[in-house]
């Protein structure tokens, strides 16, 4: 009686499986929207590093997040004098977070994020306010390749949160669209790194994946049958 081999249909198996894996790296998400209150600052992870910007701005601690004052990591900026925010009550945290800011002072401009761990899901919050000009109103940031064009700014205060799975210990984070007008320039109020919360798996597999699943099992038994 004829048998057939085990170690093929395994391997065919292990290989179908294979394909039904996916294989490509996470895609980058962002999200913008309006400031409306101190939930706005995101507090659902492990805070890795957060600072606040501007010429004599201090430490603030907002929804639990302790803000300093560390310009490290960022090159192509300056910090900007001056009040740049006019939304919340003076003195408040809102207010202190984002009253001052580091604008771009050339086309392109850059955060390093460091002590990242590969692997791993973080959001970056990014928190943007001017209300003196029109720098930073429509700019853009870019993480591992993925661009995003800010909508206009105008005389809000806004977030941008980037989530993004960390390919190496740093990551690196592009400003800025080419331009050297003010819109083109970058400005950066605030940031925030974090871990990213955990999300419940749906995943659906999809169609192909599953046929391919499904092959590589009905091969397995129809293996089987023909040995027995």
């Amino acid at each position: 009686m004829k048998t057939i081999r085990p170690t093929v249909t395994a391997n065919a198996l292990l290989l179908s499986l294979m394909l039904a894996s996916p294989l490509a790296s996470a895609a980058v998400s962002y999200t913008q929207g309006h400031i409306t209150g101190v939930s706005d600052v995101l507090n659902t992870g492990t805070v890795v590093v957060a600072n606040n910007l501007g010429s004599g701005a201090g430490a603030v601690t907002v929804n639990g997040v302790s803000f300093g004052n560390s310009m490290t990591g960022l090159s192509g900026m300056f910090n900007g004098g001056g009040d740049f925010s006019n939304q919340f009550t003076s003195g408040s945290p809102l207010d202190n977070l984002l009253s001052g800011l580091a604008f771009q002072y050339d086309a392109y401009s850059s955060l390093n994020l460091t002590g990242l761990t590969a692997g791993t899901a973080y959001t970056l919050q990014i928190f943007l306010s001017n209300v003196v000009n029109a720098t930073g109103y429509a700019s853009r940031i870019q993480v591992q390749g993925q661009q995003y064009n800010i909508s206009w700014l105008g005389s809000n205060a806004d977030y941008v949160r980037v989530g993004f799975t960390a390919s190496s210990a740093s990551e690196l984070v592009s400003f800025g669209n080419g331009g050297t007008g003010e819109p083109d320039r970058m400005v950066l109020n605030a940031y925030a790194l974090e871990t990213a919360a955990p999300a419940a798996d749906t995943h659906v597999p999809e169609p192909a994946s599953m046929l391919l699943t499904v092959l590589g099992l009905g091969a397995l038994g129809f293996a089987r049958r023909r040995s027995a």
